[in-house]
């Protein structure tokens, strides 16, 4: 037997798109509504092992966050932390 392939598990990088950038897969929320005009939306990406990825529809800015930050910050979001 051969020596095993690293999966994509294994990798300390992400994987990269073809302009050098990691290939993340964002989503919108259900309510998210783009237009010509305005595109105030927030996406999240969690296709990247051990990251989950935010990004700003208006500026295109991505933000990275480890698994341990988003459970963190989702456990304070449903308890009202955030709440103005």
């Amino acid at each position: 037997m051969g020596a095993r392939q690293p999966s994509a598990a294994d990798r300390e990088e992400p994987p990269m798109n073809g302009h050098g950038r990691t290939a993340y897969r964002f989503r919108a929320s259900s309510g998210c509504q783009y237009n010509d005009k305005l595109r105030t939306c927030v996406e999240v990406a969690v296709n990247v092992d051990g990251v989950v990825a935010v990004r700003d529809s208006k500026t295109g800015q991505v933000q990275e966050y480890s698994l341990d930050e988003w459970r963190i910050f989702l456990a304070g979001a449903k308890a009202g932390e955030f709440d103005v």
